[in-house]
Order: C-alpha cells, then structure tokens, then sequence
C-alpha cells in the first residue's frame, strides 16, 4: 500500500519515501513485511554527521536529522530499476513543505547491485559444486524481453530519474564538475535547478562498480542548502572500514521465512527501527523506535494481522 504524493519532484517509485505517515505493508505471504513509519517532526538544523553503511560499507555526511528510512523487501513481482539499485535512503523530517531526500544507488557492471551478504556468515557445510548448466534452448516468442534502453551507467539512471521527475531527458550530458572521494576514488558531480526543486548529483565508479548519490530539496531552500550538499557529495568515503557489521536478528529464528528474506529484512533494518514478529510467526512488523510511540500499534498489528489471516 502507497501513498501518493503531490509534488512533482519526486518519481512514482519514490513517492513514499517523502512522507513520513506512510505505512507501507506486504501481506501477501507468509513470511510478509509490515513497516511503521517514524512520527512527523520538522527540523531546521543542517549540522552534519558521518553515515557508516554496514552493508556496503560506505560511508559519507548526512543531516544529522535527516533519518534513514528502511528499504523495502523484494517480492515476486516486476520491480522497479531503480528500487533494484536503490542501497540507502534518508528524509527530511516532515515539514510544512517538501522535505528533502539524500538517496544512494550502486550498479557493478551495468547492473542492479546484489544484495549484501552477511558479514561473517559461514555455511553449516561445504556448498557442492553448481551442476552442469543444461543446453540452452530459444525463449518462446511470448517471454518478455529486456528493454534495450535500460540505463548501463549510473549516469544514465540518474539522468532517467531526473527525466521522471519531469526534466527533459540529458541533464547530466554536460555541466559536470570533477571532485574525488574522501579515499581518492574519481567522481563527478552536478548542480541541477529547475522546475521548483534543486539537486546535488555525484557519481563515483571504480573497477566496474558505480555509486550515485542523489540529494534533493525545494528550490526555496536552494540557498540555504547548496553548499551543504555539496560537502555531503565531498564527503564520501568508498570504503569505511569503521562500519559496523550486520547482526543476525535472533527475533526471526523460527519464522516461515527464507534465507533470502531474512538477509534482506536484517540487512534492511537501520538504526532506531526493529522489528516485531506475530505470535504464529507468520508476519513480521518493521517500525520506528523513537519514543517508543509505534512500539504498542506495531505489537497490536503483528496480533491482528494474524487473525484476518
């Protein structure tokens, strides 16, 4: 279930993103997410602080109270590229105006990254050698394609973000600005106004893999804002070897869940959210912790959901 948005700044995809009332839930199967979202607040503040991803092990500085909003899951159905290359997400607390986003992508080789492995996670036994891949034969004419025009770049995803945004298609042709990674990894970025909304591009790539990071306000807060995002786009560090690792959460054990699912919720989980799970095991409910004001409607929602089961 989304919400929808008025702005027309921000994708259909990433709509939801944007306000912090949106509850967004997965009760399809079991196993099924449900997130709580944090509660509304409005901030001024643009003191900075470093981010440390425990995933991919990035780091770079945020708006102290620009909170980290969880990933969803992935399902079964068709998803969208950029929610597939989509690896951390940060909002403004709600204000009376459009708060502003700070989103990080990743792609290796053209692709959407894989989800993360756990740190440390060994198998219980040797894993057997794949077999031998079987001959392979035409698709029928009725299996779906892959688009051709899909973004291989993250330029080029970025530069279709912003064309679904409502901007003409090739901003990021030209205009770019060289700058470097706190670690020496070479980046360009880009310092795009328009249509009421400003944004702060940059993208770093090394040996194969691409990161972007896409940070977004109102044109109002242009001023005010511009040379903090530049800093945050300065700041970035590709590998941070004081981020934490991901923990196993012990809550899980025994839910109907597979190895797949479970990696993605753990490491989906980020700070000051935690989950609940539903007495049968059959659900799982991620919520903000702040205050603990979504710690009893998160507990009612895990009980309930199992008797509409």
């Amino acid at each position: 279930m989304r919400s929808r948005s008025r702005s027309s700044i921000h994708p259909p995809r990433c709509r939801a993103a944007f306000r912090a009332i949106v509850i967004s839930a997965l009760l399809l199967v079991a196993g099924s997410t449900i997130v709580v979202p944090p509660r509304s607040a409005s901030a001024e503040s643009t003191e900075l602080v470093r981010y440390r991803d425990k995933n991919w092990k990035f780091s770079l500085r945020k708006f102290k109270e620009w909170a980290q909003v969880p990933l969803e899951t992935k399902g079964t159905e068709r998803r969208d590229l950029f929610d597939d290359c989509l690896v951390a997400r940060f909002s403004e607390p709600q204000s009376a105006r459009v708060p502003g986003i700070l989103r990080v992508f990743r792609m290796v080789n053209g692709a959407p990254a894989s989800q993360p492995q756990l740190t440390g996670e060994t198998p219980s036994k040797p894993t057997p050698p794949p077999p031998t891949p079987p001959t392979p034969t035409p698709a029928p004419p009725s299996a779906p394609k892959v688009d051709p025009r899909a973004p291989k770049t993250m330029t080029a995803l970025l530069d279709l973000y912003l064309a679904r945004m409502g901007f003409e298609p090739g901003c990021l042709a030209k205009g770019d600005k060289d700058l470097k990674s706190k670690d020496g990894v070479p980046g360009r970025y880009w310092l795009v106004g328009a249509r009421g909304a400003f944004f702060a591009i940059a993208v770093y790539e090394k040996d194969g893999a691409e990161f972007g990071l896409f940070l977004g306000c109102d044109a109002q807060d242009r001023k005010k804002l511009e040379s903090w995002f530049v800093m945050t786009l300065r700041s970035f560090k590709w590998f941070d070897d004081h981020a934490d690792d991901v923990e196993s959460l012990e809550q899980l054990n025994g839910v109907n869940l597979t190895a797949r699912k479970r990696r993605e919720i753990e490491t989906g989980l980020v700070a000051g959210w935690d989950v609940v799970v539903s007495p049968k095991k059959n659900y799982v409910v991620v919520y903000n912790t702040k205050g603990h004001a979504n710690t009893p409607l998160a507990r009612m929602m895990a009980e309930r959901i199992e008797a509409i089961r």
